[in-house]
C-alpha cells in the first residue's frame, strides 16, 4: 500500500520579495511571477521579461528547479498553488512577490516525481478548497506544507516521473509544431499585405452570438463554452443546458472563436461540440473568404478593440457589433488564392497539431493520478502494451 506524506516533511519553500518595475526588461535573470505560471500548473514562456534589479542568490530560480504561486487574482483560482518547473534549457529565473522557490530536502522523493504529484486534479481541489480572501486569493503556507502526496518506492517513482515526462516531451513537441506552422502563414500574410487592400472586417466574416444559455442538471446537455475557457477547454465547472440550440451555437473543432467581452481574445476551439455564450462570437467567414484572411484581420484589430473596450464605463470593457465595421489592411484579392494554396495546409496543420498536443494532455491528466495513487503501476502498462 502506497503511503502519503506532507509536503512539509518532504521539501522547504522561500519566499519572493517585489522588484522595481522601472528596472524591467534590463539584463538580468526573467522574473517568475504569476505570469510565468500556466493555469493549474506549468510553465509558460510567452510573457516572461527580464529585471535588471537586485536578485540575491536566494531569490533565483535555475533550470530545472521548481516554484509556485501561493497566490491569485482570480475567482477561478486556477493559479492558486500552481506549480511550474523551469526548463533544462531555460532561463535563470529570479522569484516574485507572489511566488515562492521549492527545494526539495528529502531524499525520499524524487524531484521529478514530486513536480508531476503537484498537476494532479486531487492537488488542485486541494488548493482551491483552501483559498483563503475574496478579491485576491491566498494559499496559507501551513496548509500547503499539509498537503499529502502518495510515496510509492523511489524507484516506482523514477518509473513514473520517466514515462510522464516522455508524454510531456510529446506535448511539447506537437506545441513546438503548431507554433512553427502559425508564425510561418503569419509571415505569409504579413509579406503579402504591404501595399494590399484596405477591407471591411464586417465584410470578411459574419459574427454569431452566442447565448445566455440556462442551467440544467449536469450532464443533461452540452457544455456551455464561457470566456475563460476558449483557450484551455471546458473545466469541471463547466455549465450544462437541456435547450436544443441552433447549430450556429454549437462550436466544434477548429471553429473559430472571438471573445468581445472582458479580455478579449480570438482563437481556434481545440475540444469537442460546446454551445457558446452570449460573450462570444463564433467567427464564419465569408464565401470565398479563406478562414486565416478572417483570422488575421481579427488579430491586426485587436489593438484597436482592446481600446474600444478599455474606453466602455462598465466593470467589464467589450466591443459591440458596431464595432466590427472597421478597415483592416490584407493583401490584395486577386492574391487570395495563390496564398491560400501556401497557407490552408499550414493553417490545418497548426490546428491538427494543437488539438493532438490537448489529446496527449488529456491522457497525461488522467493517467497521473492512476499512477500516483498505485492503482495503475509502470509494470503493468508495459504488459498491457
Amino acid at each position: 500500500m502506497t503511503r502519503s506524506v506532507p509536503l512539509g516533511e518532504l521539501i522547504s519553500i522561500t519566499r519572493g520579495i517585489t522588484y522595481k518595475s522601472a528596472l524591467l526588461g534590463r539584463p538580468g535573470p526573467v522574473l517568475l511571477g504569476l505570469a510565468s505560471i500556466a493555469r493549474n500548473g506549468g510553465f509558460r514562456v510567452d510573457s516572461l521579461r527580464t529585471y535588471g534589479g537586485e536578485s540575491p542568490a536566494r531569490l533565483l530560480v535555475r533550470p530545472g528547479e521548481l516554484f509556485a504561486s501561493l497566490k491569485d487574482v482570480t475567482q477561478a483560482a486556477d493559479l492558486l498553488g500552481s506549480v511550474a518547473r523551469v526548463p533544462a534549457d531555460g532561463p535563470l529565473g529570479r522569484l516574485t512577490q507572489d511566488t515562492v522557490r521549492i527545494d526539495v530536502t528529502s531524499e525520499a522523493v524524487d524531484p521529478a516525481y514530486l513536480y508531476l504529484a503537484l498537476l494532479t486534479p486531487q492537488y488542485r481541489a486541494f488548493c482551491r478548497s483552501h483559498a483563503t480572501g475574496t478579491t485576491n486569493l491566498g494559499l496559507p503556507r501551513d496548509d500547503f506544507m499539509a498537503y499529502e502526496i502518495p510515496l510509492p518506492s523511489l524507484a516506482e517513482q523514477h518509473r513514473i516521473a520517466s514515462v510522464l515526462d516522455a508524454l510531456d516531451a510529446l506535448i511539447e513537441t506537437e506545441r513546438r509544431n503548431a507554433k512553427k506552422a502559425e508564425e510561418l502563414w503569419h509571415a505569409l500574410v504579413l509579406s503579402a499585405t504591404g501595399d494590399g487592400d484596405k477591407t471591411c472586417l464586417s465584410a470578411l466574416a459574419s459574427f454569431v452570438n452566442g447565448k445566455n444559455f440556462t442551467k440544467a442538471a449536469s450532464g443533461t446537455g452540452r457544455a456551455v463554452i464561457r470566456t475563460p475557457e476558449v483557450r484551455r477547454g471546458p473545466g469541471t465547472s463547466t455549465v450544462w443546458n437541456s435547450v436544443d440550440a441552433a447549430d450556429e451555437n454549437l462550436a466544434s473543432v477548429g471553429d473559430m472563436l472571438f471573445v468581445w467581452s472582458g479580455s478579449l481574445l480570438v482563437g481556434r476551439w481545440l475540444w469537442g461540440p460546446a454551445l457558446i455564450n452570449q460573450h462570444i462570437f463564433k467567427v464564419m467567414p465569408s464565401p470565398d473568404v479563406p478562414p486565416w484572411l478572417a483570422y488575421w484581420a481579427i488579430e491586426e484589430l485587436m489593438e484597436d478593440f482592446l481600446g474600444v473596450a478599455a474606453d466602455k464605463a462598465t466593470t467589464m470593457g467589450h466591443i459591440k457589433r458596431g464595432d466590427l465595421d472597421r478597415l483592416v489592411a490584407c493583401p490584395a484579392r486577386d492574391r487570395w488564392a495563390d496564398l491560400d494554396a501556401l497557407i490552408r495546409p499550414l493553417w490545418d496543420e497548426s490546428l491538427q497539431a494543437r488539438v493532438q498536443a490537448e489529446a496527449l494532455t488529456r491522457t497525461r491528466d488522467e493517467l497521473l493520478p492512476l499512477l500516483m495513487s498505485g492503482r495503475v503501476r509502470v509494470h503493468d502498462m508495459g504488459q498491457a502494451a
